[in-house]
């Protein structure tokens, strides 16, 4: 059999070559979880833009091995650049809305293509006119029905594809924009601690040398580039005046903070987030990055 190559590049992926159809490694790829594209081949869904999957890799080697196969592995756990990487994600986004509103586009032309249709036929039975049964029309007229009723039907389908693709392409589109203040500071929570919990494992590794180190290293290398990116990003956006940094300096006790599009009262406040009162006998815990809005309880005088 020919040998395959299992690659992985932070901006490709994990990608596999040298496989054909029908050559038996479709059945061990899918048992491992590689999915199949028609513009890349097989890959590992989810590993662009991470650190390869190690596990999944060596037991797709193993598995293509006691399949007759000779597989080699090729992996760069080259961090790649998150400003670029962040462009692309809008590229790839900005594309599959178009995308998407094309195949929208389309179904909703055969949706219309199809009560066209079914319009004709209903036009060549007059008003109310019964189906004559044992008439040399009776099965015509049966047929016509039956193809009215199946052109309606699918014209229905289409409308619901087209309506759900539309949907899909908002997303998509949405994607492809700048995240919103929250967002953003949700990533930057997420990746902290995503960071701290890598740092802690690879802390209790005992061998500085051994594989579980390495992934640790690996994982953290890539979380703390990231991490600084969308800090800069942060910092940048707050700076242009896109959105208001809040913080313990300038919320205090008694003021109103606008949380998830409804204003609440402030009850505590600390370095890392505020407290506001919900009307119950507890308060919520509110981080400062999810604030929206401020208003003042007692206006500082100039």
């Amino acid at each position: 059999m020919s040998e395959l190559t299992i690659t992985h590049t932070s901006e490709d992926g994990t990608l596999i070559a040298g496989t054909s159809k029908g050559d038996g490694s479709a059945e061990v790829l899918k048992m491992h979880g590689w999915r199949w594209s028609s513009a890349c081949g097989w890959y590992i869904r989810g590993s662009r833009g991470h650190q390869p999957r190690r596990a999944v890799i060596e037991g797709t080697v193993r598995g293509l091995q006691a399949a007759g196969f000779s597989v080699a592995v090729d992996l760069d756990t080259t961090p790649q650049d998150p400003a670029e990487a962040e462009r692309q994600r809008r590229e790839r986004a900005a594309e599959r809305a178009e995308h998407l509103n094309d195949r929208a586009a389309r179904a909703e032309r055969e949706a219309q293509s199809r009560e066209s249709s079914a319009k004709r036929i209903a036009d060549g039975i007059p008003l109310g006119q019964p189906i004559l049964v044992g008439h040399h029309s009776e099965g015509r007229h049966r047929r016509d029905i039956a193809r009215m009723n199946s052109n309606h039907e699918k014209a229905f389908e289409l409308r619901q594809k087209a309506d759900g693709l539309r949907h899909a392409a908002a997303a998509a589109e949405a994607n492809s924009a700048p995240v919103g203040k929250v967002t953003l500071g949700n990533r930057i929570e997420k990746l902290a601690a995503d960071l701290r919990a890598q740092e802690r494992s690879l802390a209790k590794v005992g061998d500085p040398t051994s594989r579980a180190a390495q992934v640790y290293r690996e994982r953290a290398e890539q979380l703390r580039a990231r991490l600084d990116y969308e800090q800069g990003e942060w910092d940048r956006r707050v700076a242009a005046g896109e959105f208001i940094a809040y913080g313990p300096d300038s919320v205090r006790v008694g003021d109103a903070v606008k949380v998830s599009g409804r204003w609440e009262s402030v009850v505590k406040v600390n370095k890392a987030s505020c407290s506001v009162s919900t009307g119950y006998s507890w308060t919520d815990r509110v981080a400062w990055h999810k604030i929206t809005g401020h208003r003042a309880a007692h206006p500082v005088a100039s």
